[in-house]
């Protein structure tokens, strides 16, 4: 009996604060996205956020382009912390560009460009973060992601 007592005693703060930052998480707003993405990368984000409600081809994607992969725009409500996960699941190994995140009337817009280079994410707004995509950069990208969204709202 005093075993559990204990036991019961030494995992409280755990479950305490597991049970807080998931009802904290359940209630923080997601945010729409609209991502332009490659084909490849859509199984990705779906694993790390969940289902896209529209998914088309993106009219803007070039055509002909040997090895170059088709683009499509998916649009997605997501978490912040699970956005970030997602950027980095689709552009850490992705060989033909990176990311360029901008907010838009209160959604974000996500468009992929060659021009970037490989495993980066650009976030811009009033301050322009470019990120690396290594181990350690999912606190930098959800940092650059809040701030982008707080400018817009006058929050900090």
């Amino acid at each position: 009996m005093k075993r559990r007592l204990i036991l019961a005693i030494v995992a409280l703060p755990y479950v305490a604060k597991n049970t807080l930052s998931t009802a904290a998480a359940d209630q923080a707003p997601k945010i729409k996205v609209e991502w332009r993405l490659p084909a490849s990368g859509v199984s990705a984000v779906e694993d790390r956020i969940g289902k896209a409600t529209d998914i088309q081809a993106d009219p803007t994607s070039p055509k002909g382009m040997r090895g170059a992969p088709i683009l499509l725009v998916i649009t997605i409500a997501a978490l912040l912390p699970q956005l970030a996960n997602a950027l980095i699941g689709v552009y850490r190994n992705y060989r033909y560009g990176g990311a360029i995140v901008s907010e838009e009337h209160g959604e974000l817009k996500i468009a992929t460009d060659p021009r970037i280079p490989s495993n980066t994410v650009i976030v811009t707004g009033s301050q322009v973060s470019v990120i690396r995509l290594e181990d350690n950069s999912s606190d930098k990208l959800l940092y650059a992601l809040t701030s982008l969204l707080s400018h817009r709202t006058g929050h900090e």
